[in-house]
């Protein structure tokens, strides 16, 4: 016995004296049951055990079974993972979980059933930060058992039990790195989703016009540029201004001309097709990139339907009376009456970017319908840019 006390030493003693220690017996049972202590031999060398208590009607029964200091080591560390805030998982050889931390449970959305839990955590999918998923020869877990390598601070998606997704920056090594045969892995991560929205958010905005929630001139040269790496068609980028915008600012104020660009902005996207591309370009100036082979009659039909479009007043006020009426009229026209790019002096000009079978690179001729207008052959792959060139010169 690893108390070293004969029975005599022991039978009909106070516990304390057969135990080599104080201990509070009901104590222990109302916190659980279970303690691990340290108590004192006969011989006074002390001795680690995990005491459990049960209570009876006529007293108390006590276990005492001595730890080892591997033992005593082992329930040190699980204290220790327990109380971590970052995810910690246990992974065998055979590819199935056998251990979590209470922190990884928050984390995924598990509900603490322990068996349960592990279960569907071998089932989990991973997403890379693109939100694909993960092919099994991309899977972190199965290239740190093939390789023996870690993977360090790698951002990937999951889907939790409740079909949120979580991102999570998550570290996969193997436990004993010096058996990779037989060593488990240790997959540590910390939830990283509140993060990643936030990045989302700032990219999203650095990329979207605030006031329109479209795109901006920025993303808009980023959207072609991929379109063309792509070989998607791009048939046309039409080039829309509003007339009288900086009056309507002036005389009604920056609120109701910022109605106005709203309500500009809104009637664009219901009119073009889904799979074409409003932005807002700059202040009073929008910019449509039609996707898809487009005739050139299709080309003009959408500018026609664009202008009808906006043709509608704006704010449907009339007064005779009101000295602001001629103000709101302004207004009105400058929703009704989208200037092209390039209007002057009572002249309008309609101008449209296409690409394509046409005249030769640069070569101006008259648009259908008696507007005028531009072409630029494929030899010229930036068509916003284009665009801008055009109207500095």
């Amino acid at each position: 016995m690893f108390y070293r006390r004969p029975p005599e030493h022991a039978l009909a003693q106070p516990v304390e004296k057969a135990l080599g220690a104080t201990v509070a017996l009901a104590d222990i049972v109302r916190n659980g049951g279970v303690v691990h202590a340290t108590h004192l031999a006969l011989d006074g060398t002390t001795v680690n055990v995990r005491m459990s208590v049960s209570e009876f009607d006529d007293g108390y029964a006590v276990l005492c079974c001595e730890e080892s200091e591997d033992q005593r080591s082992n329930r040190n560390l699980r204290t220790v993972v327990d109380a971590l805030q970052e995810g910690v998982v246990l992974i065998g050889q055979n590819r199935r979980p056998f251990s979590i931390n209470p922190a990884a449970r928050d984390i995924l959305g598990l509900d603490g059933r322990g068996v349960d839990d592990l279960a569907l955590l071998a089932e989990l999918a991973f997403y890379d930060v693109d939100g694909e998923p993960l092919s099994p020869d991309q899977h972190p877990v199965e290239a740190t058992f093939r390789t023996g390598l870690p993977t360090l601070g790698r951002l990937i998606g999951i889907d939790r039990a409740d079909g949120s997704r979580a991102w999570l920056m998550a570290s996969f090594q193997l436990f004993h790195p010096e058996r990779p045969a037989t060593s488990p892995q240790l997959v540590s991560f910390i939830d990283f989703t509140a993060q990643r929205a936030t990045t989302e958010r700032l990219a999203y905005r650095a990329a979207h016009d605030v006031l329109t929630d479209l795109p901006n001139r920025a993303h808009l040269m980023e959207t072609v540029g991929t379109l063309l790496r792509n070989g998607t068609p791009l048939c046309a980028v039409l080039f829309i201004d509003l007339d009288d915008l900086k009056t309507v600012n002036d005389t009604l104020g920056h609120d109701i001309g910022d109605v106005v660009i709203r309500t500009s902005a809104q009637r664009l996207r219901d009119v073009v097709r889904k799979r074409d591309i409003v932005g807002r370009f700059s202040g009073d100036e929008f910019v449509v990139l039609l996707v898809g082979s487009f005739e050139d009659e299709d080309v003009d039909a959408m500018v026609t339907r664009i202008r009808h479009a906006l043709t509608p007043a704006t704010r449907g006020q009339r007064c005779d009376t009101d000295p602001r009426c001629e103000h709101r009229r302004r207004a009105d026209r400058a929703g009704r009456h989208p200037r092209p790019v390039g209007a002057v002096a009572g002249r309008r000009r309609c101008d449209v970017r296409r690409q394509g079978p046409g005249p030769a690179t640069g070569e101006r001729h008259p648009a259908r319908a008696g507007r005028p207008g531009a072409e630029f052959g494929p030899s010229r792959p930036d068509p916003i840019a284009l665009a801008a060139q055009s109207r500095g010169g």
